[in-house]
This record gives structure tokens, C-alpha cells and sequence, in this order.
């Protein structure tokens, strides 16, 4: 018989040399180009701003900014990562105007809308991404977008609802949320350059600040239209004040 270093030799002569081949040839595959990164295309990014009296913060006003990140976190418009948002509150002052013109006495401070404004986030699981801010030295919501420091190739958004949009008609680019009651052919009629997000869906389309503060002896509508967390945080404050 053939010695064991023979039979060794021979067994490897035999080998289906076309497996390995193949395997050379998957391998050959798997190499990016010369020159092309392994790395994945990063995503461009985006901080949403909003600026109002927030008096108080809604369930709405929630799902409005949340509604506005899935918008453009979608590849069709642009697959942003949407790394922040920031509600600025108002001036204590201009907030007193507003409910004098509005026949209404409910005011809260700056502090509490933004302490409101937190209670809601962290309800709503955002905390670390939805914000509050003092925006009460700036006039419009514009403004203090720009104002926001921003990282290196990111773009800052001016977010508000349809209402708001119609009520202070402006040429500049801003993202419109429609509400209930609101045409989309208004609103492109005075903001040309918006960008539009539909309106939201169920009733969250129709809350607002007004309607909230129309029920304030109503504990059980005020947890609908605030959610239980800011319902009991806002009777708190009421009663302190």
C-alpha cells in the first residue's frame, strides 16, 4: 500500500476545485470599489421650533410636532433624523393681550407653560427630545428659529397649525400642521412657500388651549384633551394660583 503522506497528497489532488473557486470568487464580489466608503450615508438632520402661548399645552399641540418628525423622517420627503424640537413660550405680557382680546382670564406664567410643557413630554415617552424654551424676547416663532444653535448640516424648521398660519399671513418657509375647519388652498395662498403636513387624525385636529380652558371645572375632559399627566399638573397650578 501507498504511504500515509501519499494517500494525503492524492486525497487533496481531488478536491472539487470548483468550490474553491467559487468561494474566491464570492469573496472577490464582497470588495466595495477602490475608493468607495464601507460607511453608510449619513442622514441629514433637522430641530422642529414652534413658538406660542401654549396656555395650556394640548394633547395636540403633541401630536402636531410628532406628526410633523414622522413627515420628514420619511424617505419620500427627505429621511431627515429629526434630533430635537423646542415649543418656546411667549412673553407673560403678550399672553395677557391675547386673553383680553379673547374675553378670557386664564393666564399662566411662562415657568408653569414650560413646567407644563415637560410633564407633557415625559408623558408622552419624548423626554430628551421634545423641549421647552423662554422664546419671550422674540415676537415671531421665525425669529426664534433662527435663533436656535444648530450642528453643522442641520436645517431648523418653523413649525405652527393652520390657524396660526392664517391668522399671521407671512412669506417666509415655515411647516403648516392643518387643522380642523382649515383649507389646505388657504393656506397655500397665503404661506406659498409652506410646507404642508396633513391634518391630524380623530378629534386630536379640533383641541386647542380654548377648548381646554372652556372645561376647567371638568376634570374628565380635561384629561382628554391635556392626557392625565399635565390634567392633574394644570388643577395644581390653577389652585395655587
Amino acid at each position: 500500500s501507498s504511504p500515509a503522506w501519499a494517500r494525503r497528497r492524492t486525497a487533496r489532488s481531488r478536491a472539487p476545485r470548483d468550490v474553491v473557486d467559487l468561494t474566491a470568487a464570492a469573496s472577490a464580489d464582497e470588495k466595495p470599489p477602490r475608493g468607495a466608503s464601507s460607511r453608510p450615508t449619513p442622514r441629514p438632520r433637522m430641530i422642529l421650533a414652534a413658538h406660542g402661548s401654549w396656555n395650556p399645552v394640548t394633547r395636540a399641540h403633541v401630536a402636531m410636532v410628532v406628526a410633523v418628525r414622522e413627515f420628514f423622517e420619511a424617505r419620500e420627503h427627505g429621511g431627515y433624523e429629526v434630533v430635537r424640537c423646542v415649543l418656546a413660550t411667549t412673553s407673560d405680557k403678550e399672553l395677557r393681550k391675547k386673553m383680553k382680546r379673547e374675553g378670557q382670564s386664564m393666564v399662566l406664567s411662562g415657568a408653569d407653560r414650560r413646567r407644563l410643557i415637560h410633564v407633557a413630554a415625559e408623558e408622552a415617552q419624548l423626554g430628551g427630545w421634545l423641549e421647552a424654551a423662554d422664546g419671550s424676547k422674540f415676537y415671531s416663532g421665525g425669529r426664534f428659529a433662527e435663533s436656535l444653535p444648530r450642528p453643522a448640516r442641520c436645517r431648523v424648521l418653523h413649525v405652527v397649525g393652520s390657524d396660526t398660519a392664517l391668522r399671521h399671513s407671512k412669506q417666509g418657509k415655515c411647516v403648516v400642521v392643518m387643522r380642523d375647519g382649515d383649507s389646505e388652498g388657504s393656506v397655500r395662498k397665503e404661506r406659498p412657500k409652506a410646507i404642508i403636513v396633513p391634518r391630524l387624525p380623530g378629534p386630536l385636529g379640533g383641541i386647542s388651549s380654548t377648548a381646554v380652558r372652556s372645561v376647567l371645572s371638568e376634570e374628565a375632559r380635561l384629561e382628554e384633551l391635556c392626557g392625565p399627566a399635565v390634567m392633574k399638573a394644570l388643577v395644581k397650578t390653577l389652585a395655587d394660583m
